[in-house]
């Protein structure tokens, strides 16, 4: 078995998510890069185990900027020993190109369906519906598969990294695609879970819904925390309780009704805390305690703002679903050359996100605006004038981690806002988050969420690596 520790505090660690990019999703074992979801087996760890902490703050003292120390900590980071130098690099350029839709998710392929001229660029086709039990014998599956089945020839496989003076580049298979100027761009790019707050918050055995989905099979017993549908539907499939942070719920009168006609339980909480027991995961609430295998987080769909933010789309906190949202209208218009679908304008239903990508082109707008209005999304359109005020985040349980790829607790986050910093651009500067191997994907955003912060970081091209 290999260990996963952590740079600073040296704790096991492994992925909360698969989705590239995120923490502890890679390794570097003589010098190549190991996807650790794929080799579950090896790298999940139970056990508890000696870690050092300390305030992050003291690794920006001058102390500890003695050459000396800063020849040698590379030594002691997870980084390649090597790199191919001569690796060829190829690039294509492609000026023919006029409409882009970028992202694998529902919406992406429901504007593919609607669009003449339009390419799909994603690295894959793993969209939560593919993996949802609730969702086995659902015709929307069948009709997405039967989109990528009819539109291979306007599909690509690759990644976006970034928006270069060259254009916008893409990593392929075996090369980069580049695309200069294309007259219309549709991010389907989705959106992810992050993580909650609260003491033991690292341990392996905390995931997201879409982990848990995906290795369904070897967590029986869970907990769910969350406050929205997701964490009903997560709870729906695993027959268990869900807690949530006092006074956020935002369910749905739906799925309470659901949740409440197979006998789910909701419990509202102000602290929680974990710790491992052998190969069970305890968590200790209000009210007890549970010990299960795993508890999955399915708390607000955070729409992927680095790749907007990257683009240059303006965006802004949205409070009352405590989510950084682009700047669009209800069509999901953000200006005459793009356009936002599903998960990045933060829809989460599936049926609704599907028609996110036909209203760009004047398809079932009726019915979208129908399904819409039985959201809390809606409000963000129907009262964007009003003045929002802040309400309660529902990540915050306790002193956990905001950044495990640099050991960053939520106290060293507040004795820097008790200095005077309020921004997340002066947190990444005296505490180093967004600095680590998710370069801000998840940890800005917690803390931009604690500060009630309306801007993050700039997400500066590459987002993803570059091989």
């Amino acid at each position: 078995m290999k260990y996963i520790k952590s740079k600073k505090h040296k704790r096991y660690r492994f992925p909360k998510d698969c989705e590239e990019g995120l923490p502890y999703t890679e390794v570097i074992e003589d010098g190549k890069r190991i996807k650790v979801c794929e080799n579950f087996e090896k790298y999940f760890h139970y056990s508890n185990h000696f870690s050092i902490n300390f305030s992050s703050s003291i690794i920006h003292s001058k102390f500890l900027r003695s050459q000396f120390i800063l020849n040698n900590i590379p030594r002691f980071l997870n980084l390649p020993e090597y790199y191919n130098e001569n690796r060829e690099i190829k690039i294509e350029i492609n000026d023919k190109i006029d409409e882009i839709i970028i992202g694998e998710g529902i919406s992406g392929l429901s504007a593919l369906e609607n669009c003449k001229n339009c390419i799909l660029i994603s690295p894959n086709f793993d969209d939560e519906i593919f993996l949802d039990p609730l969702c086995k014998d659902c015709s929307l599956k069948d009709k997405i598969k039967s989109i990528i089945k009819n539109n291979s020839n306007k599909i690509v496989y690759g990644r976006f990294i970034g928006r270069f003076d060259e254009g916008l580049v893409f990593r392929l298979k075996d090369n980069y695609l580049v695309i200069r100027k294309p007259a219309k761009v549709i991010l389907a790019s989705g959106s992810r879970f992050l993580p909650p707050v609260f003491p033991g918050n690292d341990l392996p055995g905390i995931i997201s819904r879409r982990m848990y989905l995906k290795f369904l099979n070897l967590f029986k017993n869970v907990v769910v925390i969350g406050s929205t549908d997701d964490a009903i539907r997560t709870a729906l499939i695993s027959k268990s309780k869900i807690f949530l942070k006092k006074g956020t719920e935002n369910f749905s009168k739906k799925y309470l009704e659901l949740a409440e006609n197979e006998g789910i339980d909701i419990l509202e909480v102000n602290e929680l805390k974990a710790s491992r027991k052998g190969k069970k995961i305890v968590l200790y609430h209000d009210y007890g305690k549970e010990i299960v295998d795993a508890i999955v987080f399915a708390i607000v769909r955070q729409p992927r703002i680095e790749i907007a933010n990257n683009l240059g789309i303006e965006y802004n906190f949205y409070h009352k679903s405590h989510i950084y949202l682009p700047v669009h209208n209800i069509n999901g218009k953000v200006n005459d050359n793009y356009y936002v679908t599903g998960g990045m304008r933060g829809i989460y239903d599936y049926e609704l996100s599907f028609l996110s990508g036909k209203i760009i082109f004047n398809e079932a707008i009726d019915e979208f605006y129908a399904e819409l209005k039985e959201t809390y999304l809606y409000h963000y359109y129907n009262k964007r004038g009003e003045e929002e005020s802040s309400s309660i985040s529902p990540y915050f349980f306790g002193n956990g981690y905001v950044c495990e790829c640099e050991d960053i607790k939520l106290k060293d986050v507040e004795e820097q806002y008790k200095k005077g910093y309020r921004t997340v651009e002066e947190m990444k500067r005296t505490l180093g988050i967004s600095t680590g191997y998710c370069q801000g994907k998840i940890c800005s955003f917690l803390v931009g969420d604690y500060l009630n912060s309306n801007k993050l970081i700039t997400f500066r091209s590459p987002l993803y690596s570059m091989w």
